[in-house]
């Protein structure tokens, strides 16, 4: 698990995250980091969990995580996300509330 919840980190996502293939788990809410989400995040094919809540990450949701078949939590709620979530079966079967506080 990666989680550095509350911890103030400020910035962008790195996108070296990324690199950490086998990762499970992915929570980097409630910090001060902005930008967008990583365009390539779609290769972390063992992500179960995502929560990207409570911070001021901008842009479109990458079209790369429509890949991530094993996700069974998503939590992109009150940032400024804009456009469409990417069309898949797997972001589509989320409840509205994993996306509530954006400009989707």
């Amino acid at each position: 698990m990666y989680r550095f919840l509350k911890n103030s980190l400020s910035g962008e996502i790195p996108k070296e995250v990324t690199g950490l293939q086998g990762l499970q788990s992915l929570n980097l809410s409630h910090n001060l980091l902005i930008g967008g989400i990583p365009e390539n995040i779609g290769i972390m094919g063992s992500l179960e969990s995502i929560d990207f809540s409570m911070k001021q990450i901008s842009g479109q949701t990458p079209s790369s995580m429509s890949s991530l078949t094993f996700l069974n939590h998503l939590n992109m709620s009150n940032n400024n996300l804009t456009r469409k979530i990417p069309l898949s079966s797997q972001l589509q079967s989320f409840n509205a509330s994993s996306f509530i506080g954006n400009k989707l």
